[in-house]
């Protein structure tokens, strides 16, 4: 493993971390408590900050794997639409599986929650992107 792939994949981290906790932390935070689940409980009021921090690194380093290992591609335009393409994947498919095994939402926030998965990793993309450098 390169320095360039360690700093891409952390730099998608912190801005997965980043844009994350702007979105669920403030924006759309009074909307995903406005459409829980009938889950008691589930959202913990004060997060798990080492392990909140460690899942998001391991986001930035799956964008990191898919652009410079399997894609071989770099910039911040093919990043972002990496990260976008993988946010919005990623983010149906598991919040559409726990909607459908769990109480935890309902399928308003089920529908939205891929979307901010999208812009997270659509900054992450980019970041790495522009870590990793234009490959053309």
């Amino acid at each position: 493993m390169s320095n360039r792939f360690l700093l891409a994949a952390l730099a998608g981290g912190v801005v997965v971390f980043l844009v994350g906790g702007v979105f669920y932390g403030v924006l759309a935070a009074s909307f995903f408590e406005a459409n829980q689940g009938s889950a008691v409980g589930a959202i913990k009021v004060a997060p798990d900050y080492v392990h909140l921090v460690l899942g998001q690194l391991v986001l930035g380093v799956y964008l990191a794997i898919v652009m410079d290992k399997w894609a071989q591609a770099g910039g911040v335009a093919t990043g972002l639409k990496i990260g976008a393409i993988s946010g919005l994947l990623i983010g149906l498919g598991y919040d559409l599986t726990l909607f459908g095994t769990t109480n935890m939402a309902n399928l308003t926030a089920t529908l939205v929650d891929p979307l901010i998965a999208m812009v997270q990793m659509a900054c992450a993309g980019a970041a790495i992107g522009a870590v990793l450098g234009d490959r053309k």
